[in-house]
Order: C-alpha cells, then structure tokens, then sequence
C-alpha cells in the first residue's frame, strides 16, 4: 500500500485525489497483518514501513527510530 509523508508527494504519484491523515502510530495499527506500506514510493529515500515487524520489535521492548 503507498503510503505518502506530504501532500505533494501523493500528487506526485496519484494526481488530484481525495486523502487522509493520521499517524505513524495509528498506520501501524491499522494495517491488516500481511500488508507492508511503501512509503513515498517516488520519493527519494523510499522505505517499506512493515507493520509486523514493529510491532514485534515493540513487543520485546526494542525501540525503533
């Protein structure tokens, strides 16, 4: 799922579109297990955001910044 850190970034990418917002925090809860986000796929420092693998790491008290 392409997730985007700015509005311009999601024009980039889609054109003239409806969006949303919301935390970091909350995407990581609200991504369905098995589903990683792209964040800003045409960005210049693209990164895969995978949910599971954070909350893991939360989970054995290991900081992720």
């Amino acid at each position: 799922m392409p997730v985007f850190t700015s509005v311009e970034g999601l024009a980039r990418f889609a054109g003239a579109c409806g969006w949303a917002s919301t935390t970091v925090e909350d995407l990581v809860g609200l991504l369905p297990e098995g589903v990683r986000a792209l964040v800003d796929p045409l960005g210049e420092r693209p990164f895969l955001l995978d949910a599971e693998v954070l909350r893991a790491a939360e989970a054995a008290g290991v900081g992720v910044e």
